[in-house]
């Protein structure tokens, strides 16, 4: 189990990630492989993982502004430069679907 395993590495993580995203077809499955990886990364301390993540589910279909801007993982990273494009994307998106 990725998230309580103590003895994770950065390596061990970002690989798993890759290997599940690379089969998946689905963009909005790729969004929570990539959401979950981001919290896991953030959950063990692995800011840049979790800023790779969050800036490729941004670029992809993520939507869920909430979640970017709440999720207690992700607390490090929300304060870092990085954060701020792939956050304006999802709140743009977001916003798209509650003008529908």
């Amino acid at each position: 189990n990725l998230w309580v395993d103590d003895a994770l590495t950065s390596e061990r993580l970002s690989a798993t990630i890759d290997a599940v995203c690379e089969t998946v077809r689905n963009p909005r499955f790729r969004s929570l492989v990539l959401q979950v990886g981001a919290e896991i990364a953030g959950h063990h301390g692995f800011d840049e993982i979790a800023l790779r993540c969050m800036s490729e589910a941004a670029q992809g279909v993520l939507v869920d502004l909430d979640w970017v801007d709440r999720c207690p993982a992700l607390a490090s990273v929300r304060t870092r430069p990085e954060w701020v494009e792939p956050r304006h994307l999802v709140r743009a998106r977001a916003e798209a679907v509650w003008a529908v």
